[in-house]
C-alpha cells in the first residue's frame, strides 16, 4: 500500500510562560509502513547533526522529545495507529558541502547522494536505513511538493530518471542506500508500481558451507 500527505503539521510548544504553536512542514509516505519525513532545517538544528553518533542524537536536550511529539500529532492528525514502530519519523538535509566521513570509515562525497537522512524506529537513531523507510523514501523524491523532494531539489539535486524508473540515493551515518520505484501514469494519477533497493552499508555475514561432492555431479540427494 502506498500513501501520500504533505501539510504543515501544528506543534504546541510548552515553553513555561509562553505557549505557541510551530509550523513544521512533513511528509508522510507510506511503503509497508507510515514514514513521516521532515527537514531538519525546519527545526532550525545543523544538518552536521544527520551524520553523528546515535548518542550524540539521544542525548541531545530536545531533539528526542520534538520528534516524539511530530510524530504522535501526526499519527493523531491523520489516523494513524500510533505504536513504538509505527509510524517512523526520518530527518532529511543536503549533504555537507565538504562531504562526511562514514561510521565504517569510508568518505562520502557530495556527489554520491542525493541527500543526508537519519531515521528513527522503536525510539532509535538509526546508523542506517530501515528498507521500508527507503521505499517511502524513493517515492517521496519522485513526487513534487513532498519534503522529500524539496529537500533533494533545495540540494541541487535532480532525482536520476530513466523513463518511468526514478533512483534515489541515500546517504546516512554508516554510508550510502540506493532504491529505485518504477511509476506509471502522469500528473496526481502517477502512480508507483514497484521498488528495487540496494543497501551495502555493512557485510551481513561471511562463511563456507560443506556439500557433498555428488550435488555438483548433479546427483540427486534423498
Amino acid at each position: 500500500m502506498t500513501g501520500v500527505q504533505t501539510c504543515a503539521l501544528p506543534i504546541y510548544n510548552n515553553t513555561g510562560l509562553k505557549h505557541c504553536f510551530t509550523q513544521i512542514p512533513i511528509s508522510i509516505l507510506t511503503s509497508g509502513l507510515p514514514n513521516i519525513f521532515v527537514s531538519i532545517d525546519s527545526l532550525d538544528l545543523p544538518t552536521a547533526l544527520l551524520a553523528s553518533p546515535s548518542s550524540d542524537l539521544t542525548s541531545h536536550p530536545s531533539l528526542p522529545t520534538l520528534l516524539e511529539k511530530i510524530r504522535s500529532t501526526a499519527a493523531s492528525q491523520f489516523d494513524i495507529p500510533l505504536s513504538l514502530a509505527s509510524p517512523k519519523i526520518t530527518l532529511l538535509g543536503p549533504l555537507p558541502a565538504d562531504g562526511f566521513t562514514s561510521s565504517a570509515g569510508v568518505f562520502v562525497h557530495p556527489d554520491e547522494a542525493d541527500l543526508l537522512v537519519r531515521a528513527v524506529s522503536s525510539g532509535d537513531f538509526h546508523a542506517t536505513i530501515p528498507g521500508t523507510t527507503l521505499g517511502a523514501l524513493n517515492l517521496g523524491l519522485g513526487i513534487p511538493g513532498t519534503v522529500v523532494h524539496d529537500v533533494a531539489r533545495s540540494a541541487g539535486n535532480a532525482p536520476a530518471q530513466d523513463g518511468d524508473v526514478i533512483t534515489v540515493r541515500a546517504a546516512h551515518a554508516a554510508g550510502v542506500s540506493s532504491a529505485s520505484v518504477r511509476f506509471e501514469g502522469e500528473g496526481e494519477a502517477r502512480t508507483p508500481t514497484s521498488v528495487v533497493m540496494m543497501r551495502t552499508a555493512r557485510e551481513i555475514m561471511r562463511g563456507t558451507i560443506e556439500c557433498p561432492e555428488r550435488i555438483f555431479n548433479g546427483e540427486l540427494v534423498e
